[in-house]
């Protein structure tokens, strides 16, 4: 899965060879490194994953088992490819679009992430003001708008490493999906032999929900704020330059791959964890198709009780303020580096006013989708169905991109990584075109 060094030989960069400190090696050398692989790998386990995956094992039971072990090494090499993007260039994936590719390919690009972006954070902000009317009861029209401009504020007045932590504790509340995998009466033999043997239904309503789970995955944001954090955390180490940000060691490059690594396992596995766990408790009970929020909450009754509801909206709530910031920072990115703005969620708005203002707007405008009137655990998985068909196109231009050794010299992809980079991008393609077919039929 690596995107190792291809067999061409390159002399070693000066700087990075000058940079390279004695402790790079050895697992506390990775432990060091480990950051934004998890802080993505985290915000996919968005209010719109929760939902989608929620929604998809109550339809479909047992039958979807496979999704979350077969889409982890699709999806996380293509994560990982986005990542050394940021890594070895030193750059985000938007400005190696300004400097290296024609303009078309640039603003589309832009288009793309601010469409798919948009409405999943809409989708979001919807189950988040849901939430928080399970807890406190109101209009949850109302609290959207709370909701919105809560984020709105934190994105401008916060230090963003602070509150993230604090938000990654309390989505802590999410593992409790895990625990009632094991309190739901469960035929164990029937589950391991669903999650190793793929079932799959020629059917719109699955190839819909096939492409919504690698949705979750491989949606738009994550692809550019992977390689945006990347730079950004290199810039927090005190390397503001573009010299000082080239990341060509193996160590370095290793460590990489084992942050993005980390964050697809645990994401993956949360994602089976809801899938059994809603297949086991709404599934074999009948209840295939889930309204709201409170529909999702029901499945960890048998682990919380009467708790289930306080556990399953504050999760949500965690998550999707984890989740804002990416989603409308990863438009802000896209725009920003499209422009050469100052940016990055490192700056104060004083600092970066553009790119702040981009984020309110759009936060601004995925609140006003959210008065058409879907429901919002609809929203949620048509939002990951727009992720899933968004992201063709752009995996095949990180593949482009990771293969093209003006922009990742001698860090090119290597066999692997190709192998499974084009295996993600046709499989992808293939499942969305027949979606689409079925659908139109």
């Amino acid at each position: 899965m690596a995107t190792a060094a291809s067999n061409q030989s390159a002399p070693k960069d000066r700087q990075a060879t000058t940079t390279a400190k004695r402790g790079d090696s050895g697992v506390h050398y990775y432990l060091r490194r480990l950051g934004p692989g998890l802080v993505t790998g985290a915000a996919n386990d968005d209010p719109g994953a929760i939902g989608t995956h929620a929604q998809v094992g109550a339809q479909f039971g047992a039958g979807s088992f496979w999704l979350a072990p077969y889409t982890l090494p699709l999806t996380a090499v293509v994560l990982e490819m986005c990542a050394q993007i940021g890594n070895v260039s030193g750059r985000g994936l938007v400005t190696i679009l300004r400097f290296h590719y024609p303009r078309w390919v640039l603003y589309g690009t832009i288009s793309l992430v601010a469409f798919a972006n948009t409405i999943s954070l809409a989708a979001d902000l919807g189950v988040m003001a849901d939430a928080v009317r399970m807890l406190v009861g109101g209009h949850p029209r109302i609290w959207l708008v709370v909701v919105a401009a809560f984020s709105a504020m934190l994105q401008v007045l916060a230090e963003f490493q602070m509150y993230s932590r604090v938000l990654k504790v309390l989505a802590l509340s999410l593992l409790a999906y895990v625990v009632a995998v094991f309190l739901v009466p469960q035929d164990w033999g029937a589950v391991l032999r669903a999650t190793v043997v793929p079932s799959i239904r020629p059917n719109g309503a699955f190839l819909v929900a096939v492409v919504a789970v690698i949705g979750t995955r491989l949606s738009p944001y994550v692809m550019v704020w992977q390689a945006a954090h990347v730079v950004e955390q290199k810039i927090g180490d005190d390397k503001p330059r573009l010299w000082q940000r080239l990341g060509r060691r193996r160590p370095e490059v290793r460590a990489i791959q084992v942050d993005v690594i980390a964050g697809s396992v645990v994401a993956n596995l949360v994602t089976w964890a809801i899938l059994v766990t809603t297949a086991g408790t709404l599934h074999t009970r009948g209840i295939t198709q889930l309204a709201t929020a409170a529909d999702a909450a029901a499945a960890l009754e048998p682990a919380a009780g009467r708790l289930a509801y306080v556990l399953f909206a504050t999760g949500i709530l965690a998550t999707g303020l984890l989740a804002v910031p990416v989603l409308a920072g990863g438009v802000a990115y896209a725009v920003g580096e499209a422009f050469g703005w100052a940016r990055g969620l490192a700056h104060g708005a004083s600092r970066a006013p553009r790119f702040y203002s981009v984020i309110v707007v759009c936060i601004a405008l995925a609140a006003a989708l959210n008065f058409v009137g879907i429901s919002p655990i609809r929203a949620l998985v048509l939002s990951q169905l727009v992720n899933g068909l968004v992201a063709i196109p752009l995996v095949f231009l990180v593949l482009g991109i990771c293969n093209n050794p003006e922009v990742m010299r001698n860090r090119t992809n290597g066999r692997l990584a190709n192998s499974l980079g084009w295996a993600t991008a046709i499989i992808i393609t293939v499942v969305g075109v027949a979606a689409i077919w079925q659908l139109a039929g």
